[in-house]
């Protein structure tokens, strides 16, 4: 593939990049980002979810790394999200889906927070203020309820009191786990609490 590495090539890429941060702009709504259709639309009957909310994070966060106008402000957006109608504040951690009523699912799912983990852990290399206090205390959530030290995997869910948890363990939420584990480590440089949960892998 002698094109792979071309200067066209890579001009493309960074066409492509441009094309998906600006589409990514369309999800903004004032409980995070929402649900896009195939034409950008909102899709306001799906409501606001963690995992867009978080994974938008992450993208803008990526984004404001690379120098991409306007991404900043998308982090404080999402940071904002991530503290607000999202956030539990009795029980702890974020509901699965929200919308402007209230919430939708109060479900505590692994799969969802894991993207939480990841979004916050990226916001805090933007430099933003808020970024660090989100991602420590994301961290204690997962430490706290997602995290089986004795199984040396993760939980896949809870009810919305953190009071009962399942018996499936899935592939998926511990890959996603295992995706934003290394991005915490790359922040915090804390290589036993973060690479050894997984070091033992195959």
């Amino acid at each position: 593939m002698k094109w792979f590495n071309t200067l066209s090539h890579n001009r493309w890429l960074e066409q492509e990049t441009d094309r998906i941060f600006d589409f990514g702009k369309n999800s903004v709504v004032p409980t995070g980002f929402g649900w896009l259709g195939n034409k950008g639309q909102i899709k306001e009957e799906m409501g606001t979810h963690l995992w867009i909310t978080a994974r938008m994070l992450h993208v803008y966060s990526v984004a404001a790394a690379m120098g991409r106008p306007g991404a900043y402000s998308l982090v404080d957006h999402g940071i904002k999200a991530m503290n607000g109608a999202l956030r539990d504040k009795k029980y702890g951690g974020w509901y699965a889906c929200v919308n402007d009523e209230g919430v939708v699912d109060a479900s505590k799912q692994g799969y969802q927070h894991f993207f939480a983990l990841l979004g916050a852990a990226s916001a805090v290399t933007t430099g933003h203020p808020e970024a660090r206090k989100l991602l420590d205390y994301t961290i204690e959530i997962i430490e706290k309820y997602f995290w089986s030290e004795e199984e040396q995997m993760c939980l896949e869910s809870w009810d919305e009191a953190f009071s009962k948890t399942e018996e499936y363990r899935g592939g998926n939420a511990n890959m996603h786990a295992v995706e934003a584990f290394l991005i915490v480590y790359d922040v915090t440089h804390d290589k036993n609490g973060w690479i050894a949960r997984f070091a033992w892998l195959p």
